[in-house]
């Protein structure tokens, strides 16, 4: 079972990057776990851990890498973002500016939660993603890409291999990547997310039924789902 960050952006509904949840089979063999985190005396808490629905709704994109799935209610019959809220998401593609700081926060190898906030900014804004520099490790797919105000703007997606002018991959020597070097070698430049406008704007296109948009709904009037789910 692949692991991952995600976050809520509505009551009911999680985001991810696809290669974390690339279909609704996955889906529904994951368990998803809140509270993954130290205590303010520095004691872990307990983790809760919730299952998918993702009959209800299930919604990806491979090409630009991000999944959203329903997470059932918890013991309480209460969906998880009315216990520990959600990100709201704002479809405006001014959210980011390059050279601005950005905030990202995962579970890098499947550790309690950790903030990436230092040496952090913003390098270039592409049409579906967002190029940045800041620290993170495998298992930080499906970050929350904050700016520097906390607004959400993009999912965590991959690093960005330096690749010469034949596009093979570059050891830290500038010397092209040989089987068994192993991932520590390659030279990697930065990073890369997923714009939320982008997903949001790939959503509009989905075919979903009118249940399913009601749900997109919930995210909020600048997710630009809400007059629509209200129709």
């Amino acid at each position: 079972m692949p692991s991952g960050t995600g976050f809520l952006v509505s009551p009911h509904l999680i985001l991810t990057a696809c290669h974390v949840l690339p279909n609704p089979e996955t889906a529904a063999d994951a368990i998803v776990e809140f509270d993954v985190q130290g205590s303010i005396d520095g004691t872990l808490a307990a983790p809760k851990e919730y299952r998918l629905d993702a009959r209800s709704f299930f919604a990806a994109n491979s090409d630009i890498d991000y999944a959203l799935v329903r997470v059932c209610v918890g013991p309480d019959n209460r969906p998880p973002g009315e216990t520990y809220g959600w990100n709201w998401l704002s479809s405006s593609p001014g959210k980011i500016v390059i050279g601005e700081p950005v905030n990202i926060i995962g579970h890098p190898r499947g550790r309690p939660k950790e903030v990436s906030l230092r040496d952090t900014r913003v390098a270039d804004r592409l049409d579906s993603f967002i190029h940045y520099q800041a620290d993170t490790e495998p298992g930080s797919a499906g970050s929350p890409v904050f700016n520097d105000q906390w607004d959400v703007v993009a999912v965590h997606h991959a690093k960005i291999p330096r690749l010469d002018h034949q596009g093979r991959l570059l050891r830290l020597d500038g010397k092209p990547l040989q089987p068994g070097d192993g991932a520590d070698a390659a030279d990697w430049i930065g990073l890369e997310g997923v714009s939320i406008t982008a997903i949001l704007r790939d959503l509009a296109r989905s075919p979903i039924s009118s249940e399913q948009r009601s749900l997109l709904a919930e995210m909020g009037s600048s997710s630009a789902f809400h007059e629509e789910g209200h129709h």
